[in-house]
C-alpha cells in the first residue's frame, strides 16, 4: 500500500520504507482522548505559570519595602481573611502532580475524602425539583428480532497486476502498437481489448452450503467500522474502513434481492487510465467519511486526503496540456484544501470496472469533445466543500420516485482543523457526470436577535443525520469536549433549522451512533459511544424518536441474542412424533445486539440492516445482521403493569408495613417479601427483625387457600406513609411520581438513609436540577429491576412452588404399552402399575426430585395463563401441596422460559426456539410462542422439516404445522420423494399433494 501511496504523493519519496501508512489518517478515539488531556495539561500549565509569576512578583515587592510597609499590608490581609470567613476556597499546590484540595479558612485542615463525599451527597434544596413524574420510557417489542445476514454464492475478485502494467505500456506506446499490427481502432480501449494477453481478474466461487470457511469470509467483509457504504434500492456498497488497527481498501458489493456477495480487491490495478496513461491517482484506504451511488458510478468523498499541488495541477491538464497553463485551469479544477471525490465506475459490470480520482475537465477544442474518463464535474461557481472527516451525509434516494431524477446528497459538520457547522447540498445529476454544490448560509448575530425562530447547529463531528421524507435531522456527535444529546431539524422546503425541545427524557449523549428511518412517524437511534464514568464506552441502546408527539422511547427487543447454528432433529424411523427429539448442531455461536460504534444501518423492506461496528477479536460477535419488523409500535413492559396491578389487589402478599400519615393516623401498605428481599435490603432487614403478625381476614389480601392465616406486620418510622408508597412503589415497577418539593426532599432522603449505593445515584439525576438526566439513567434502572427479579429464580428464601422437572416415559412400540394406553382411553379399568417392595424408595426418589426442582414464586408464575388457572380457578392439588410436575425437556431451557416470565427479557436462539415453543405452549404464553415460531421458520430446511413438523402434530400448534406445509407445498418437486415425505400421516400427506396439483392446475389455466 505505501508504494501506490508514494505513486500519488500521499508519502513522502525520502520516507523510510518502514513508514506505517496507517498514522497517515486519523484515528478519532485517540485524537479525542489527546486534544482533551491536551487541553486540560495547557490549563493546568496556565495556572501554575500564573501562580509562579505572582510568587516572584511577591518575592521582588517584600525584598524592596520597610517593616513598616509590610506590617500594613499583612492587617489588610488579615481583614481579608476575616470577611471570607467560613468559605471555602481552592486552593492549588505548585507541584503539577498534587491534586486540589478543600481548605477550610476556619480550621485551615484539608477535608477528607469522606467528608468530600457527604458534602456532595448532602441535597441542596435549590436544585430539588417542585414535581417529578418518572416513568420508564421503554417500549417492548415481541414482534421485532434480530436475524444473521444470509448470503447465496460470494464471488472474489482479485484484479491483476500484470494486466494493469501490459495496459500501462499500450497506452503510452500505443502509436507503434498501430504501426506494428496496421490495424484502425475505434479507441484505446479497443487497442487494449485486442492486444492485451494478461486476464484482468481471477474469480474465486464460494458456495454457502459447500465450504466451512464461509463465516471467516464474512467476517473480513464486515468486521470493520468507520468505513464508507451506501444503500440504494437492491445494492449495498462497502469500501474502506479499518479492522482494528489494519486500514481496508476493497470493495464490497452485497445485492439484497439475490444475496450474492461480490467483493473487490486490489482496485489499484484497474484505475483511472484511458488517456491519461500514468497521471491516474488510486483512492487510499479511506476511513470516517462517506459515499453515494450513482447509476453506475460510486462517488467516495475523500473525507480529509488532501492531494499535493503538484498531483493537483496534472489531474486538470493531462488531456489537453498544450492549451492551458496552472495559472489558467477551468474553474471546475480542484484546489488544495478542497475535498476530494474519487470514483469507482462501471461497479456492476466487473470486466469494466474503473477506479481513481474525479476531477474531470472537458471541452470543445478544435471541433473535437475532450473529456477526461473520469467523473462527474463540479458545476462553475459551485461552492467549494473544505477537505474534512467525521461529517455526516445524508440522500434522498429513499424519496426519489425513480433513478431518472437528480440525487441531493446532504453534508453537515465534520472534522479537520477545528470542529465545523458548515451545510451544503450536492445535486448529481442522474447520469453521474457534473454535480452542483450549494451552501446553505448560517444566519448571522444580528439575524439571530431579530428572529427568535432562527437557529443552527452548534459544530460538531460524529453526528447522525436522517432524513424522514422533506425534514432532515441531526442527534448527537461531539464538539471536542464533549458528547451531545441534542436534536435539531431542517425543513428542505423551507431551508430552517429549528432545535427540538421535547418534554421526554432525551438519549444519553452519543457519538459515532446511526440514525435511520422505515416511516414518516418516527426514527431511531442506535449504537454509539457515550461517557460512563468519565470512560468512553460503546453501547447497544435502540432509541426511538416519534416525530408528531416529540417523544423518546427506549425500544427493547425482547429477543436480542440469537445463534447461527441450524436446527437438526432426530428423527424416528418409525415417524412416532413423541419419539421426535429436535437437536441442534454445534457450530458457531453469535451475539446478534453487542455494544457498538462506528457502525452503519439502513433500511430495507421494514427491517434495518446492520454493518459492521464491533470489536475486531471479539469472534463470537456477528457483524452483519437484519432487524425485523421495525414498523412495529411496541407497548409498555407487561411486567410492570402486571406486578402494580398484584399489588394493587393484595395478591398473596406476605408482608404489610405500618405507617403514619399526615394526619397521624395508620396506614397499611401489603408488599411480598421476595420483591423486598432483592430490591432493597435495608428494608428486608425490618422484616427480618420484626416478630408481630397480622390476621389475613383484617387486610384486603387475595389468599391462594394456604394454611397460614397471618402476615408479618413491620413498623416504618423513618417517614410517612406517602413518601413510603411512593419509594414501594419504585421497587416494584421503577416508576416515580412526587408532587410537592417538600415530598421530593423527604423521598430523596429516604432513599439516600436505605439505598445509598444502589439507587440514590440514579434516583438523585432525577429529582435534582443539577444532575444530568437522559435514557441512559432509565435503561440502567430497568437493569436494577431485570437483575434483581432473576434472582429470585431458585431463590428458596421465600420461594411457594417447586417446579420438578420428570424425565419424559420412554415409549416403547410393544404390545403391552399400546394395551396400558388403550385401556385408559376405553376407561374400562383403571391401570394398576407394579407394586415396589420399598415404600420408602418411592419417597426417598420423590424428595430428591424435589431437591433438584427449581424453586420459584406463584406471584410471577401466575402471569402464565396456565398456572394462573391452577392457582386461582382450578384448586389445583398443585396449589396446596406447592409442588407441579412438568415433563422434562431441557432444564436450560425452562430457565430462559422462567427469565422471561421474571423479567420480560428473552435469549431466543436456534439451539433453544424448539425447546421454548413446546413450554410456551404449555404455558399459554402467546407473544413468545410467535417469536418461536417465526425463527423456526426461518431455519426450515429440507433435512428438519420433518421432524418440527412432527412437533407440530404433537403439540396441536396449527402455526406451525401450517408453515412447514408451505414450506414443503413451495418444493413439493424435491421433496415429494423424500423419505420424510412418505412417513407423513395419511391426510397430511393428501392434503399436500391435492394443494400442488391444485396450484399446477390453476397454472396452465
Amino acid at each position: 500500500m505505501s508504494y501506490y501511496l508514494n505513486k500519488i504523493g500521499y508519502i513522502d519519496e525520502n520516507v523510510d520504507d518502514n513508514y506505517d501508512d496507517e498514522e497517515e489518517y486519523y484515528n478519532s478515539e485517540e485524537e479525542d482522548e489527546e486534544y482533551y488531556n491536551q487541553e486540560q495539561d495547557q490549563q493546568e500549565e496556565e495556572e501554575l505559570n500564573n501562580n509562579h509569576e505572582e510568587e516572584q512578583e511577591e518575592e521582588e515587592v517584600t525584598s524592596g519595602i520597610d517593616l513598616l510597609q509590610l506590617a500594613i499590608t499583612s492587617k489588610k490581609k488579615k481583614e481579608e481573611e476575616e470577611k471570607k470567613k467560613k468559605e471555602f476556597k481552592l486552593i492549588t499546590n505548585k507541584s503539577k502532580e498534587e491534586p486540589l484540595i478543600l481548605i477550610d479558612n476556619e480550621t485551615d485542615l484539608p477535608l477528607t475524602n469522606q467528608e468530600n463525599e457527604e458534602e456532595n451527597d448532602n441535597l441542596n434544596e435549590k436544585y430539588i425539583l417542585e414535581h417529578v413524574d418518572f416513568k420508564l420510557n421503554v417500549l417492548q417489542c415481541s414482534k421485532m428480532f434480530f436475524e444473521k445476514m444470509k448470503s447465496t454464492h460470494i464471488y472474489q475478485y482479485n484484479y491483476n497486476q500484470k494486466y494493469e502494467s501490459e495496459m500501462q505500456y499500450l497506452l503510452k506506446h500505443k502509436n507503434e502498437v498501430r504501426k506494428q499490427t496496421g490495424l484502425q481502432y475505434r479507441d484505446d480501449q479497443e487497442l487494449i481489448d485486442k492486444n492485451i494477453s494478461a486476464q484482468r481478474y481471477t474469480r474465486t466461487e464460494t458456495k454457502v452450503k459447500s465450504t466451512n470457511n464461509v463465516n471467516d469470509i464474512l467476517r473480513h467483509c464486515f468486521n470493520r467500522s468507520d468505513f464508507c457504504s451506501t444503500l440504494n434500492g437492491n445494492h449495498l456498497f462497502i469500501y474502506g474502513g479499518r479492522s482494528g488497527k489494519q486500514l481496508q481498501d476493497d470493495l464490497v458489493y452485497f445485492n439484497l434481492n439475490n444475496n450474492q456477495i461480490n467483493i473487490f480487491k486490489n482496485l489499484h490495478y484497474v484505475s483511472h487510465n484511458g488517456q491519461n496513461a500514468g497521471n491516474s491517482v488510486i483512492i487510499p484506504p479511506i476511513v470516517n467519511s462517506a459515499m453515494v451511488l450513482v447509476g453506475d458510478s460510486l462517488f467516495l468523498f475523500g473525507g480529509d486526503c488532501r492531494l499535493p499541488i503538484a498531483t493537483i495541477d496534472n489531474l486538470t491538464r493531462p488531456v489537453l496540456p498544450n492549451f492551458y497553463s496552472y495559472y489558467s485551469r477551468p474553474a471546475e479544477a480542484y484546489t488544495g484544501s478542497e475535498m476530494v471525490i474519487f470514483a469507482i465506475t462501471n461497479v456492476f459490470n466487473p470486466d469494466k470496472m474503473s477506479y481513481g480520482i474525479d476531477c474531470g475537465i472537458q471541452g470543445n477544442i478544435y471541433g473535437e469533445n475532450y473529456r477526461r474518463y473520469s467523473h462527474p464535474v463540479r458545476a462553475v461557481g459551485s461552492a467549494i466543500v473544505p477537505a474534512r472527516s467525521h461529517f455526516s451525509i445524508v440522500d434522498d434516494s429513499f424519496n426519489r420516485s425513480n433513478a431518472s431524477t437528480d440525487l441531493n446528497v446532504y453534508l453537515f459538520g465534520g472534522k479537520a482543523n477545528s470542529t465545523l457547522d458548515d451545510f451544503y447540498r450536492y445535486t448529481f445529476t442522474k447520469n453521474g457526470r457534473t454535480f452542483n454544490v450549494t451552501k446553505f448560509e448560517k444566519p448571522t448575530k444580528k439575524e439571530i436577535a431579530n428572529d427568535d425562530t432562527l437557529t443552527w447547529p452548534t459544530p460538531r463531528y460524529d453526528h447522525s443525520t436522517c432524513l424522514v421524507s422533506n425534514l432532515l435531522f441531526i442527534f448527537g456527535g461531539y464538539n471536542n469536549t464533549t458528547a451531545l444529546n441534542d436534536l435539531y431539524m431542517f425543513d428542505i422546503n423551507t431551508t430552517r433549522w429549528t432545535e427540538i425541545i421535547t418534554e421526554s427524557i432525551p438519549p444519553p449523549p452519543l457519538f459515532k451512533h446511526q440514525s435511520f428511518a422505515c416511516n414518516t412517524q418516527n426514527f431511531f437511534v442506535y449504537g454509539g459511544r457515550m461517557n460512563v464514568k468519565d470512560q468512553l464506552v460503546a453501547t447497544n441502546g435502540l432509541y426511538r424518536f416519534d416525530i408528531v408527539d416529540k417523544k423518546w422511547h427506549i425500544i427493547e427487543v425482547i429477543s436480542d441474542e440469537m445463534n447461527t447454528a441450524s436446527i437438526t432433529t432426530t428423527v424416528n424411523t418409525n415417524n412416532n412424533a413423541s419419539n421426535s427429539s429436535p437437536n441442534i448442531a454445534e457450530k458457531d455461536y453469535s451475539i446478534y445486539n453487542p455494544p457498538l460504534c462506528g457502525h452503519t444501518c439502513y433500511v430495507y423492506q421494514n427491517k434495518m440492516i446492520r454493518i459492521g461496528g464491533v470489536e475486531v477479536n471479539d469472534l463470537s460477535v456477528d457483524p452483519f445482521v437484519q432487524l425485523w419488523n421495525l414498523s412495529e409500535p411496541g407497548k409498555a413492559i407487561p411486567l410492570c403493569s402486571y406486578l402494580k396491578q398484584k399489588k394493587e389487589e393484595g395478591f398473596l402478599c406476605d408482608v404489610v408495613f405500618r405507617l403514619k400519615d399526615k394526619h397521624n393516623d395508620f396506614s397499611y401498605i401489603t408488599a411480598h417479601k421476595a420483591i423486598i428481599k432483592v430490591r432493597c435490603p435495608t428494608l428486608h432487614e425490618k422484616i427480618l427483625a420484626s416478630t408481630d403478625t397480622m390476621e389475613k381476614h383484617l387486610l384486603s389480601i387475595v389468599d391462594d387457600n394456604s394454611d397460614c392465616n397471618t402476615v408479618t406486620l413491620v413498623d416504618i418510622t423513618e417517614c410517612d406513609a406517602t413518601i413510603f408508597d411512593i419509594y414501594l412503589n419504585f421497587l416494584y415497577i421503577a416508576e416515580i411520581n412526587v408532587n410537592e418539593k417538600e415530598n421530593v426532599k423527604s423521598f430523596l432522603e429516604l432513599v439516600k438513609l436505605w439505598s445509598l449505593e444502589k439507587h440514590f445515584p440514579l434516583i438523585k439525576k432525577i429529582c435534582l436540577t443539577n444532575e444530568q438526566m437522559d435514557l441512559s439513567v432509565t435503561r440502567e434502572i430497568l437493569k436494577q429491576l431485570h437483575r434483581d427479579l432473576c434472582s429470585l429464580i431458585n431463590d428458596n428464601t421465600y420461594s411457594d412452588l417447586i417446579l420438578v422437572l420428570d424425565p419424559p416415559q420412554a415409549n416403547n412400540n410393544t404390545e403391552e404399552s399400546v394395551q396400558e394406553q388403550e385401556l385408559l382411553l376405553e376407561g374400562d379399568e383403571e391401570f394398576i402399575p407394579p407394586m415396589v417392595d420399598d415404600e420408602n424408595l418411592l419417597i426417598e426418589e420423590e424428595e430428591k426430585q424435589i431437591e433438584n426442582g427449581i424453586a420459584v414464586h406463584k406471584l410471577i408464575m401466575a402471569r402464565s395463563p396456565f398456572f394462573s388457572r391452577m392457582f386461582v380457578t382450578s384448586g389445583m392439588s398443585e396449589s396446596i401441596e406447592k409442588v407441579v410436575h412438568l415433563t422434562d425437556y431441557s432444564k436450560e431451557v425452562m430457565l430462559e422460559v422462567l427469565t422471561f416470565l421474571y423479567t420480560d427479557t428473552l435469549r431466543l436462539t436456534a439451539r433453544n426456539c424448539i425447546g421454548i415453543l413446546i413450554y410456551c405452549l404449555m404455558f399459554d404464553l402467546t407473544e413468545i410462542s410467535n417469536c418461536c415460531r417465526r425463527m423456526i421458520c426461518s431455519l426450515l430446511d429440507e433435512t428438519n422439516v420433518w421432524s418440527i413438523i412432527d412437533i407440530a402434530l404433537l403439540y396441536n400448534d396449527k402455526i406451525l404445522e401450517s408453515e412447514c406445509e408451505s414450506y414443503i407445498l413451495k418444493r413439493y418437486d424435491q421433496l415429494h420423494t423424500c423419505f420424510g415425505f412418505s412417513n407423513l400421516p395419511d391426510t397430511l400427506r393428501i392434503k399436500i399433494k391435492q394443494q400442488y396439483e391444485k396450484r399446477n392446475k390453476h397454472r396452465k389455466h
